[in-house]
């Protein structure tokens, strides 16, 4: 998070109702007790919102609208989706991965832990991994998958962020061994995927929803 030479920008709370404080504090200690956040005495502060999805589901997010004001620019490219597909022709078999909380796999950098500080009801944390809102993370994100995964990009993986679909010319043995190749790389780079997302060895692909 390159702010140059910007003083911290310390923001005061939003208000909230009583069921979204109450939300927002189970949430953070939850985040807590799974090691993506700690407390903080951080000169930064950014408040915090809770987002309503869907179906009354709720998500507590950071608005970090300063912070991303004072950012410095990182132009890292996100790959064009029809690039993508365009690879993915005349393939026969898929297999399309989701990684888990993709953001959280993302360790931040001691000098940045104290940028993503966040106010809430029960006091100021800051993250310890990547947390959505920032304005340049999917960059971020983007750079660290490339390269973990760049032995095999455009011969049979494509990669979106956090999703990944290996993609195979030829016979089923053969797409087996890619996500092998693929799987260990994983593995090696302690990376999780969320297995009710994934879709294995399929003769279509299901590749951002396409």
């Amino acid at each position: 998070i390159l702010t140059g030479d910007a003083a911290p920008d310390a923001q005061p709370p939003y208000r909230m109702n009583p069921v979204k404080r109450e939300f927002s504090k189970n949430e953070i200690v939850k985040m807590e007790a799974q090691g993506i956040i700690r407390k903080s005495s951080s000169p930064w502060a950014s408040p915090v919102v809770i987002v309503e999805k869907k179906g009354g589901d709720k998500r507590l997010c950071i608005d970090y609208q300063k912070l991303n004001a004072i950012t410095k620019a990182d132009t890292y490219p996100l790959p064009k989706i029809d690039d993508l597909l365009e690879n993915l022709r005349s393939a026969t078999w898929f297999t399309t991965l989701d990684l888990a909380s993709g953001y959280w796999q993302v360790q931040m950098s001691e000098e940045d832990i104290e940028k993503t500080a966040f106010i809430t009801p029960i006091g100021l944390y800051k993250f310890l991994v990547m947390p959505f809102g920032l304005a340049y993370a999917s960059g971020t994100f983007q750079r660290l998958m490339n390269y973990i995964l760049q032995d095999f990009l455009e011969i049979f993986v494509a990669v979106y962020l956090d999703d990944v679909i290996i993609y195979t010319r030829g016979p089923l043995e053969t797409h087996l061994d890619h996500l092998r190749q693929v799987f260990e790389t994983l593995r090696s780079a302690n990376l999780q995927i969320k297995l009710k997302k994934c879709y294995f060895v399929t003769p279509i692909s299901t590749f951002l929803d396409t």
